[in-house]
């Protein structure tokens, strides 16, 4: 019974451990996008930018140089998660929740140019529990080998 317990408080220690280093590698990322110039096009539409978000990120947008209405949608679930009125300027932050696709659009007078910088990454959950599962998993199995090791010298 000793033996279970310390095989249990041993893999809790490591897993713990495991998981803080796996965290603050992934909470550093930090992407920014280039200036864009959304030009006008016929019938009163403006250019859309996409983009990428491999997770749940902090955004920060700044748009400059137009009048109007500036947002961001899912591109597969045509879901707003932003929208802002914007005369001249803009600077906002907002989450972005999920990974996926995004459009930045712009329906307004003038051509403003946007920029994101989108920071503190965290992973889909699906990632995130395949992560914790498997680190779990190793440090029980490392644990027993070492408190196997170590009763049966």
């Amino acid at each position: 019974m000793r033996r279970l317990i310390m095989t249990i408080l041993i893999a809790l220690l490591m897993s713990s451990l495991g998981l803080m280093a796996a965290y603050s590698i992934k909470s550093n990322v930090e992407i920014n996008t280039s200036p864009v110039a959304l030009k006008s096009t016929e019938g009163g539409e403006y250019d859309s930018f996409v983009f990428y978000v491999p997770g749940w990120m902090k955004a920060r947008l700044t748009c400059s140089g137009g009048t109007g209405v500036v947002y961001i949608k899912n591109v597969f679930s045509n879901s707003t998660i932003f929208e802002a009125n914007m005369n001249q300027q803009l600077t906002a932050e907002f989450p972005i929740p999920y990974e996926g696709d995004y459009v930045l659009q712009f329906r307004g007078s003038g051509m403003p140019t946007c920029a994101l910088l989108m920071r503190d990454l965290h992973p889909p959950k699906q990632v995130q529990d395949t992560y914790y599962g498997l680190g779990i998993l190793v440090s029980v199995i490392l644990s027993m080998i070492l408190a196997g090791m170590r009763w049966f010298k």
